[in-house]
């Protein structure tokens, strides 16, 4: 008994030697292959190639591989399963489609159509793999600064004036052990308090300026 699931497709921004690479990539396969959770290879005996033999990381028995057209056709198929994943260029890059062969002696029956959709979040994790969605995260253009608005422009001002009282004295509390320290202590308070003032005014000129 055995059951197809729909072909799922998904676009990718590059070309299909590219794609090809994390197909036939062993170490890669921990990234993006597998349902419901990706599988890491143990061995490939002995290479890419059709006929060769991929062994799976908690699955029992092989997975052989039934197709290896490099940068066209790529499918692997075990007791259970069969994956068959195609590349065609387009335009802007390429095309990759996967089409899953549910196998063996299984009442798949309601099932095809979970695959088919865990299938198509298998593509995405492969396109992640290839580097693409980085890229395409790097091209976006940074968010403009939003201007601050006038009432919150003058909220900060008075809340600079207010620590220009505030925060010296609180540093400085417990530098206060003599009437030496606690001149010093004055001084240094009215320091920074005409420091604060005078920029906490000089945005309030530049606020009612708008």
């Amino acid at each position: 008994m055995s059951a197809s699931c729909d072909t799922v497709s998904l676009e990718f921004g590059c070309s299909p030697e590219q794609v090809w690479a994390v197909l036939t990539d062993a170490a890669r396969y921990g990234e993006w292959y597998g349902y419901p959770r990706s599988l890491e290879i143990v061995e490939v005996d002995p290479a890419f190639t059709a006929g060769g033999k991929i062994s799976f990381k908690g699955l029992r028995g092989t997975s052989v591989i039934t197709a290896c057209e490099p940068g066209e056709h790529f499918a692997v198929s075990s007791s259970t399963e069969t994956n068959d994943f195609s590349i065609s260029p387009t335009a802007e890059g390429c095309r990759v489609s996967l089409f899953t062969t549910l196998n063996g002696e299984i009442d798949w029956s309601g099932t095809a159509a979970a695959r088919s959709r865990a299938n198509r979040e298998m593509l995405h994790r492969l396109r992640r793999a290839a580097g693409i969605e980085k890229e395409r995260e790097s091209e976006l253009p940074l968010p403009k600064p939003e201007a601050p608005q006038r009432g919150s422009l003058i909220k900060n001002v008075f809340s600079g004036m207010l620590l220009g009282y505030k925060n010296p004295l609180k540093r400085r509390a417990g530098a206060a052990r003599d009437s030496i320290a606690l001149a010093q202590l004055i001084d240094n308070t009215e320091a920074d308090v005409v420091v604060h003032t005078n920029a906490a005014l000089a945005g309030l000129a530049l606020a009612l300026r708008e």
